[in-house]
């Protein structure tokens, strides 16, 4: 028999105890502590820098940071490439010069996906870097032997490569067994200061959707280098959590990620790898399926608070990077449950001025306006469908400054002016209409813009003649005038 490394058999140890129903934790420099903030709100905290999170049961421990981790992170010639980024960059989006194109429906050009092991969905996982690239995460049906995979879509090309999958790199770090589960990649890929790319994967197997229960192999924090480095490259393990990650969102320096359940919030420093968790609050099962990040890298997410059967109170959340809540604004028509059933914040667009547009599952559309040295404000524009309730889950602003442009319940194209506060249901073209009216399909993605200008949609549908579903993607791609 070989040598084990001292982590491999804590781990296996860790195991053991899980299964026999023993409390155990590692000691460690980093470990997880309690706080509390200024609020009152309990936060906690990591206080080892290189410390990265593994997933023990139901708790969250550090343990420190493997060598083979810090080699590859390290390396020179694999260190991201330098490059100043733009309010753009920072918002994951590109704005275009205004013009009449934008109020015509867009073609959709589908982009192919490479080979993975049952592949199922992309549940609105688009992203991008600073060099134009689209990342997709592409989720599978969960069974023991799939795993959630990343793909890019480099500038201007309609081919996505395979960047690798979650369960391959958590068992090449020796930290996960035959069994671990990681169906998903539910989260948007996004870029920090740091020139890297950050997202989640999580499990499912075991959740309930009444918040009872967490998923059994809960959620792992990754990143990759951003731009054109290789076709396959090994992840970077930062943070393991038990709760579903389901959103990111960074702009800067700190990356965000929102789990369930009661809307946990995590905060990693990319700068220190330190970690602060505070809890926003939820009823039950929900999670809204967005939250938002602006350019003070303050963030925003629902509070939802169940009042009696069937009645919430309904609130948007902003936190400072302390996580200290600093506003709440009242959500109408946010159409919140218990369960699933319900998706929250289900589109966002960002502006040129960093102003954010986004839409509730219901369809209300809001303007949410961050202060410079005082709290946001939050205007309600209205329904964004002009006959009322929808479901606008595809959304982004091609000029960032006077049009919303989505697609509406998986099949409707809709633009929005945002000066005369009214949208208008566009038509879309036959080869466009052929991709959406495939059976049961479904469509995601929010403000995704590459450098050429084209959005990104994304989802699943029904293989023709078969119970089985597939992912798609498509580039969003405006005629020129």
């Amino acid at each position: 028999m070989r040598n084990l490394s001292a982590r491999t058999v804590n781990f296996i140890v860790a195991v053991m105890l899980i299964f026999l129903g023993i409390g155990c934790s590692f000691e460690t420099d980093g470990t997880f502590s309690s706080g509390s903030g200024e609020d009152g709100a309990s936060v906690t905290e990591t206080s080892d820098p290189t410390g990265v999170g593994l997933l023990l049961g139901d708790r969250v421990t550090a343990v420190e940071s493997s060598a083979q981790v810090t080699s590859e992170s390290r390396d020179s010639d694999d260190l991201p490439v330098s490059k100043e980024r733009t309010v753009e960059n920072r918002l994951g989006t590109v704005f275009s010069e205004p013009s009449l194109r934008w109020r015509l429906a867009p073609e959709l050009i589908e982009i192919d996906l490479p080979e993975i092991t049952n592949p199922y969905a992309i549940w609105g996982a688009t992203g991008r870097d600073d060099f134009g690239n689209l990342y997709l995460g592409v989720s599978c049906r969960g069974n023991w032997e799939d795993s959630a995979a990343l793909c890019r879509v480099e500038q201007g090309q309609s081919q996505a490569s395979f960047l690798g999958d979650a369960v391959s790199n958590l068992r090449r770090l020796e930290i996960a067994h035959d069994s671990t589960m990681q169906m998903k990649i539910h989260s948007k890929p996004v870029q920090a200061d740091d020139g890297y790319l950050y997202f989640a994967s999580m499990d499912e197997y075991g959740e309930t959707e009444n918040g009872s229960r967490l998923p059994f192999y809960g959620s792992n924090l990754w990143r990759v280098r951003a731009g054109n480095v290789r076709s396959t490259q090994q992840w970077e393990h930062l943070l393991a959590v038990p709760e579903g990650i389901v959103a990111t969102g960074c702009t800067g320096r700190y990356v965000y990620a929102l789990g369930y359940y009661q809307h946990e919030l995590y905060q990693f420093d990319t700068q220190t790898r330190g970690v602060k968790k505070v809890q926003v609050g939820s009823a039950g099962g929900h999670i809204s399926r967005n939250f938002l990040v602006d350019l003070k890298e303050h963030v925003y997410v629902p509070r939802v608070v169940l009042r009696g059967a069937g009645d919430y109170i309904v609130q948007l959340i902003e936190m400072d990077t302390d996580l200290r809540e600093v506003a709440s604004h009242a959500l109408e028509d946010y159409g919140a449950t218990s369960d699933f059933d319900s998706h929250g914040i289900v589109g966002f667009a960002f502006l040129k001025s960093g102003e954010c547009i986004f839409t509730t599952a219901k369809g209300a559309l809001y303007r949410l306006k961050p202060g410079d040295d005082a709290p946001s404000t939050l205007e309600r524009l209205g329904w964004f469908h002009p006959d009322g309730e929808s479901y606008p889950s595809v959304l982004c602003s091609p000029d960032g400054e006077s049009l919303i442009c989505g697609l509406v319940s998986h099949k409707e194209w809709v633009v929005y002016d945002l000066e005369q506060w009214r949208g208008e249901v566009v038509p879309l073209s036959p080869t466009a209409k052929r991709l959406l009216e495939r059976n049961a399909t479904l469509a995601y993605g929010s403000n995704t813009r590459d450098d050429q200008g084209d959005a990104v949609l994304v989802g699943w549908y029904q293989k023709e003649g078969a119970s089985e579903f597939l992912p798609y993607a498509a580039r969003i791609h405006w005629p020129n005038l």
